[in-house]
């Protein structure tokens, strides 16, 4: 099995379980996700914020339709978004309807999305530290 047929395998895993998880925030109010999940170790030990810290505010946010807003809290949420959309049309248009032929450079995407969470993750450190 190649990477595109694995990762389009767990991606529609993924996709049930997002769609369970969406459907249960919205039958129990989207703003209680934050009493549901704990306040960061990370943060709690060391005083600084760690690489996921804003990511369930972004969610959140998200789901509520504000893009900008969810960018600015962390921008791996909708950049995974955008990403896992794209990848998981290609793959179903390539499997089911032949249209691409090409593989979709899904390893270059995990490593710009490694990349994004790190930067970001940084400069929201740098920040804390200087503001």
């Amino acid at each position: 099995m190649d990477n595109d047929a694995f990762f389009y395998k767990i991606g529609k895993i993924v996709l049930v379980i997002l769609l369970i998880g969406i459907i249960g925030l919205f039958l129990i109010g989207v703003n209680t996700i934050f009493e549901l999940v704990p306040e960061c170790s990370f943060y709690k030990t060391t005083g600084l914020y760690c690489p996921g810290c804003g990511g369930t505010r972004a969610v959140v946010t998200l789901l509520k339709g504000n893009w900008i807003r969810s960018f600015l809290l962390h921008p791996f949420v909708p950049y995974f978004v955008v990403v896992y959309t794209i990848f998981m049309i290609y793959e179903f248009c390539k499997k089911h309807f032949e249209i691409f032929k090409r593989k979709f450079p899904i390893e270059m995407f995990l490593y710009i999305g490694v990349g994004v969470l790190l930067l970001q993750w940084i400069v929201k450190v740098i920040l804390q530290l200087t503001l």
